[in-house]
């Protein structure tokens, strides 16, 4: 598959930013909410199919294949004009009012550390993930609500003649609070810490081979792979740097590694302050 020379220049931006090397300007691009996407193109007159980041012509752009650790579409609980509730592949369930941000997260099926602990992941190797459409939570609800979304792959393959393309993955916490919620993930770290991070182990080895997937079945298409990961709030980290440290650590390692042997970067998204973590343990890289 061919690329444009516009292209070209955009990766060769990228990478030599992120390889601390002096690039011909600063990489530009974003990730938007949809609320906004609307607004601009009411404001700016455009049509319903108007793409920003043609539009602007952005210098990157990150893809989201279907992490759910349970492969199906929705299960709509409840549904009118106004909202839906729907069950997930995370096996939550999670009203999305419409004219909201964001949605709001009822209930979790994984509600005691017992369940937690039999809790099992659909393969991540499962080609459906990366080649069928359909739903996942990732892509589907957030800021807006989306159904069937199309194949990961054909979506690579459609940007990757005029962008960058990234693919991503979340890690350990990123997955954790989706499967049991924010308040039993943070209390659990404190009253089940090792039958938590055994957990969070296998949510690490999960998330690798979704991450070896990704690359496997892009087949060179992938010029970067994003790692989600929420793990701080706006002045401290949401748990201690030395939990951090022993659990979800090396799930991160593992795929910064298997993405450098494939000569792909790496970038680590997370919101919060970090700043305890990086200083006494050093900055991802």
């Amino acid at each position: 598959m061919q690329r444009s020379a516009n292209c070209r220049a955009k990766l060769d931006r990228m990478n030599k930013t992120l390889h601390h090397e002096e690039p011909d300007r600063v990489p530009v691009s974003d990730f938007f909410w949809g609320s906004f996407i609307e607004r601009w193109k009411e404001d700016f007159n455009l049509p319903p199919d108007a793409d920003i980041y043609r539009y602007y012509d952005l210098d990157w752009i990150v893809t989201v294949p279907n992490m759910d650790p349970h492969i199906k579409n929705f299960e709509i609980v409840d549904e009118n004009e106004e909202q839906v509730i729907v069950r997930t592949g995370f096996e939550a369930v999670i009203r999305k009012k419409f004219h909201d941000p964001m949605p709001a997260y009822l209930e979790f099926a994984t509600d005691t550390i017992e369940k937690l602990e039999a809790f099992q992941f659909d393969d991540p190797r499962d080609r459906r993930r990366y080649f069928s459409g359909g739903d996942n939570q990732i892509a589907g609800v957030g800021d807006a609500f989306v159904r069937n979304s199309p194949p990961w792959i054909e979506t690579v393959q459609s940007l990757y003649p005029d962008f960058p393309v990234y693919g991503s993955v979340c890690e350990g916490y990123e997955t954790l609070w989706r499967i049991i919620g924010s308040q039993n993930a943070l209390l659990w770290i404190a009253l089940y810490p090792e039958k938590l991070g055994a957990f969070v182990e296998r949510i690490n080895g999960f998330s690798l081979e979704v991450a070896k997937a990704q690359i496997e079945a892009a087949d060179g298409l992938l010029d970067g792979m994003v790692i989600w990961g929420d793990v701080a709030y706006r002045k401290d980290m949401f748990f201690s740097p030395d939990y951090w440290r022993a659990w979800f650590k090396p799930g991160v390692k593992a795929i910064v590694d298997v993405c450098h042997e494939h000569g792909l970067p790496v970038i680590y998204h997370g919101c919060g302050n970090v700043n305890r973590r990086c200083s006494q343990f050093g900055r991802a890289k």
